[in-house]
């Protein structure tokens, strides 16, 4: 608890100042302060971590959204285009769209 002397407000009269003293009182306990001051602060606190967790269930469920949109738009891309079968001979051509094997390299070396 602290008893403290206000300033003078300049824009008083002196007739008023001698009328009304300027002296303020705390007269609450500094813990019981401290413990609004904590409730408060705590009270933001949850509010802010609220705030996140509902930005990043947003952001979760925008990407989950935008991957399905992509899975639906490659699955349609996959059924428009013809099955790849690989030519049988060398003399028929590749059907057009299909990439073609690699051929694996042999490590045996020849003289």
């Amino acid at each position: 608890m602290a008893t403290t002397l206000m300033p003078i407000d300049p824009a008083t009269s002196p007739t008023h100042v001698a009328r009304i003293l300027t002296i303020s009182a705390e007269l609450l306990p500094r813990e019981i302060v401290l413990k609004r001051q904590a409730r408060r602060t705590r009270g933001w606190v949850l509010a802010i971590l609220v705030l996140v967790l509902a930005l990043l269930a947003s952001w979760y469920f925008y990407a989950a959204a935008q991957k399905s949109s992509a899975d639906d738009e490659l699955q349609g891309l996959a059924a428009e285009r013809p099955p790849c079968r690989p030519a049988r001979t060398r003399a028929t051509p590749r059907s057009s769209g299909c990439r073609p094997r690699p051929r694996r390299s042999t490590s045996s070396s020849r003289p």
